[in-house]
């Protein structure tokens, strides 16, 4: 799990430049030694942080400032002198109004760097305030200004990007957070609240979007760094923090062996600890190892920890993961009730999962969207200021009317163009936002489908299994169990229903299939349906309640219906309709 965060203004203190002395003649002097740029510039805000109890020093410093330095050094002690005297319970309007003048002070002085660090330091402070969604937006302004660096380098901000990285993290957008954090990790811990804390976060961040991206073998290399460093420096949380991921990272690539001792040793440190939102997905995997690896009498005491934690914790995804090995486990056992119980639970807190990831990607779109609106605004701001200087100048210097309107018709249009291009954007991503919603039912209904299909295909086996070995098995038992099978058949009303959530992800496909292929039968349909959805003939067969010989002689009759060679063209025709 991720630990980056720092309260609101905790880190401003603390940044040290080594070349700076602890005597404020010294550190004014200091100053004008290094070359004019953000460097100096950030160094006078830090002098100004160590200096803030000691207002005589301070004063000696603002008017050094006030008669040496340029206008952005100005600003910036400016904006530094105010922060410093904000009392830490200030509300938080009366903090985003200060926050708000530097901001339009920065953008008037049109320096990037000033830009990024306005927009950086309220951010925070929204973040500190749990208004995420601002948060974001804010994060976004503030990337869009490093990225004016001329140099290329972000300005050599690691942290600033570092935390923006976070932010993208929190939304689940984890592409972004690789992207960032990547850049965050390249610049080290320089300009950082600590640099050794740095050099343990930077690499995790990466790891961490690389492993809930899909990206194993890529995440266990960050999460190795994070590992390496927290050895160094003897870092215990992190030894086991850090362990533990990797054993995620083996764990999900059913390399279970391997993420057994990663388990093993982060589980203990992380019990000692007490870190419970680490506790209980580590006990809960390494107990899904031991299920895999025939080790079943270690599972029930890593299953008590891990729901201990879990209510420490109460995270849902936590509770998740608890209750899906828990299901397996008492399945393996043959306790049947207990096992259906425990699925149940495991659905209701994917379904919990499945409604914060909704949310959590509107909130990210609606951050986006209002980025690129503000955008917008401004470059119509920007057109409105130069429109009243051109009928200003239009009135002192008459032949330039003509011109003035000219260029003005031009720069309206223009802005209709964004506006227009921003419209087709927002669309674009509804669209998108619409098919993957789609893609998701789809895979949700086919997952419940076949899951359902496979928890009663194993407990038939073991009826089976025990009416061999317990002749006390009644044939009501046996009845109920085919009635379940045949609850799983793809009724007519179900396949109304997967239809429609079929049209949703391809649409007009169906219809593409009939107007194509007339003669095909409902069966065949299905057949080519589900081939399209890469569902494998053993799964159609449970789907459908069928046995695999009936879809074997489907396959067999559309082929010759169909006059295609082999197999291989059958697929290929399903999936070119």
């Amino acid at each position: 799990m991720l630990r980056y965060r720092l309260p609101a203004f905790f880190w401003i203190p603390f940044f040290l430049i080594s070349s700076i002395s602890t005597s404020v003649g010294q550190n004014i002097d200091s100053i004008y030694s290094l070359q004019q740029g953000p460097e100096r510039t950030v160094t006078i805000g830090f002098i100004a942080w160590t200096l803030a109890k000691q207002p005589e020093k301070l004063n000696v410093l603002k008017q050094y400032v006030e008669q040496n330095g340029n206008t952005q050094e100005k600003l910036y002690l400016q904006e530094s002198l105010a922060s410093i005297g904000q009392a830490s319970d200030a509300p938080l309007e009366k903090i985003l109004a200060s926050n708000d003048y530097f901001i339009k002070k920065f953008n008037e002085a049109r320096d990037p760097f000033l830009i990024a660090y306005g927009y950086f330091t309220r951010a925070q402070r929204l973040e500190e305030k749990k208004n995420n969604n601002e948060a974001l937006e804010n994060f976004m302004y503030c990337y869009d200004a490093l990225n004016k660096d001329p140099d290329k380098n972000f300005y050599r901000q690691g942290w600033w990007l570092h935390q923006i990285a976070g932010s993208y993290y929190k939304f689940n957008d984890f592409e972004k957070a690789i992207q960032i954090a990547k850049q965050a990790n390249s610049h080290g811990g320089r300009f950082t609240p600590n640099d050794r804390w740095f050099e343990l976060i930077s690499p995790n961040l990466v790891g961490m979007s690389f492993l809930n991206n899909g990206d194993y073998d890529s995440a266990r290399l960050w999460l190795l760094k994070t590992y390496e460093t927290a050895l160094l420096q003897k870092s215990v949380p992190w030894i086991g923090i850090a362990g533990g991921n990797i054993g995620n990272t083996y764990y999900l690539q059913k390399k279970y062996k391997e993420a057994i001792s990663y388990f093993t040793a982060a589980l203990d440190t992380c019990v000692s600890l007490q870190v419970w939102d680490n506790v209980s997905p580590f006990a809960s995997n390494l107990a899904d190892c031991y299920l895999h690896t025939g080790q079943i009498n270690n599972v029930p005491a890593l299953l008590n920890t891990a729901q201990h934690a879990a209510e420490k914790d109460g995270s849902p995804v936590n509770w998740h993961i608890y209750y899906v090995v828990a299901a397996n486990y008492h399945k393996l056992k043959g306790n049947i009730d207990l096992a259906f119980a425990y699925d149940d639970s495991a659905q209701v807190y994917q379904q919990k999962i499945t409604a914060a990831y909704n949310i959590t990607r509107k909130a990210r779109a609606e951050a986006g969207w209002v980025f690129h609106k503000n955008q917008l605004e401004s470059e119509l701001t920007i057109q409105k200021i130069k429109k009243e200087k051109l009928v200003l100048y239009s009135l002192i210097v008459g032949a330039c009317l003509l011109l003035a309107i000219g260029v003005l018709y031009f720069k309206r249009q223009k802005v209709k163009l964004l506006l227009k291009h921003e419209k087709l954007e927002n669309e674009k991503l509804k669209a998108e936002e619409e098919l993957h919603m789609a893609l998701t039912e789809i895979k949700d209904f086919t997952y419940h489908m076949l899951e359902k299909n496979r928890l009663i295909e194993s407990y038939t086996v073991e009826i089976e299994k025990l009416k061999k070995e317990n002749s006390t098995i009644t044939e009501e038992q046996l009845a109920s169990v085919a009635a379940l099978r045949n609850a799983t058949v793809l009724t007519d009303a179900e396949w109304s229903t997967f239809k429609t959530i079929f049209e949703k992800v391809h649409p007009g496909y169906l219809n593409r299939l009939k107007l194509n292929y007339p003669d095909l039968t409902p069966a065949e349909i299905r057949y080519l349906v589900f081939t399209k959805l890469n569902i494998t003939s053993k799964e159609m067969a449970a789907m459908l309640g069928v046995s695999a010989e009936a879809v074997r002689n489907i396959r067999f009759r559309l082929k010759k219906k169909l006059n295609l060679d082999d197999s291989n063209e059958l697929d290929r025709m399903a999936n070119e309709v």
